[in-house]
């Protein structure tokens, strides 16, 4: 029989024979209750979220650890515990990347199994070491961040839809797209939070806290998470770091001055005025319209034609179009990385959640 100690951590346990006081006894050591729990499921994931309890000093903890919100100690147990998830490789993936577990260069494996616009500037690496650094976690690339977008929607199959013009957008200006933050205090947040939803993860700790957006995760095949896109809680550490320069007034836009227009070389975003948005900038800032609804991008990107397995209607042709365009026009995209914006699109254009 077991006995000692309480709670969840790990204790020792007294070993005797029941009715033989003169038996020799002996002690068993119990491991945490969250060693047999697959992640994030039973009592792993209530026992890792303490951070924010005050006993945890969570301002002398290590970046990583501010990050997970738990020990550095955990980070083998969670990678042993990913087996144990319903989500395929692309799933597991998504969630290491949220937890800053995930090694970018990592993504250097197999740069044609998804979509990043990180591979135009590995592309011209003449060493496999120059390659990796150009997919590391120091490389940013090119970015898109919103600015002023009111991500207080109704549901998380409004915020879903509203990722979805996102992607799409960061995909046809050939940008990685920073995905803004989900208040943490919204029901329809808090359920997503849940193991048995897993659409976000509550990340970061004290001021650094966010509660970040997660694409549908249980399918075999990668749709969102086939797309690279960077968490706001990974931009603003790449910007107090000065990985990246903040946008000046000349990378900055209005999202209603943006259009789909055809040019010479098929589709393309442009400006109302006709010209293309500036390209060299490296962080390109959508500003969304004062007082306007809280998807910016609705006006002139609407989903419907992107819900069926067929992009057949005439805003997904342009758009298929243009993402096959090689480059510099277009994102050079093959049957294989086409069929992940489909399946992406499709999943977040349909969302009931």
């Amino acid at each position: 029989r077991g006995g000692g100690g309480g709670g969840g951590g790990s204790r020792v346990g007294s070993l005797g024979v029941p009715g033989n006081a003169s038996a020799p006894r002996s002690s068993l050591y119990l491991a945490s209750e969250s060693t047999f729990s697959h992640f994030p499921y039973g009592a792993f994931f209530p026992q890792m979220r303490g951070c924010h309890d005050a006993s945890w000093r969570w301002e002398a903890r290590s970046a990583l650890e501010r990050r997970m919100c738990a020990p550095e100690h955990r980070v083998p147990c969670l990678l042993v515990h990913m087996a144990g998830l319903r989500q395929e490789q692309w799933g597991r993936r998504a969630l290491l990347r949220s937890l800053k577990i995930w090694r970018p260069e990592a993504d250097a494996v197999a740069p044609a199994a998804w979509l990043s616009p990180r591979a135009f500037a590995a592309a011209g690496a003449r060493s496999p070491e120059e390659r990796r650094r150009a997919w590391g976690g120091e490389a940013a690339g090119r970015l898109l961040v919103t600015e002023g977008v009111r991500t207080s929607f109704a549901s998380m199959g409004e915020y879903d839809r509203f990722a979805a013009r996102l992607l799409l957008l960061g995909l046809l200006l050939r940008r990685r797209v920073v995905m803004p933050p989900i208040p943490c205090e919204l029901k329809w947040m808090q359920r997503a939070l849940e193991p048995r939803h897993l659409r976000g993860m509550d990340v970061g700790c004290g001021d650094q806290r966010q509660c970040i957006w997660l694409p549908y995760p249980h399918h075999i095949d990668p749709w969102c998470a086939g797309i690279d896109y960077l968490n706001d809680i990974d931009y603003r550490d790449l910007l107090a770091r000065r990985l990246v320069v903040a946008p000046t007034a000349g990378a900055t836009l209005s999202a209603g001055d943006l259009k789909l227009a055809r040019n010479g070389s098929g589709p393309a975003v442009r400006l109302a005025s006709g010209a293309p948005p500036p390209d060299e900038p490296q962080v390109l800032l959508m500003r969304a319209p004062a007082g306007g609804t809280s998807d910016p991008f609705e006006a002139w990107l609407p989903l419907g034609g992107f819900k069926g397995r067929k992009w057949q209607a005439p805003l997904p042709v342009l758009v298929n179009a243009a993402l096959r365009a090689p480059p510099p026009a277009g994102f050079g995209a093959s049957d294989a990385q086409m069929k992940i914006v489909q399946d992406c699109m499709r999943s977040l254009a349909t969302s009931r959640e």
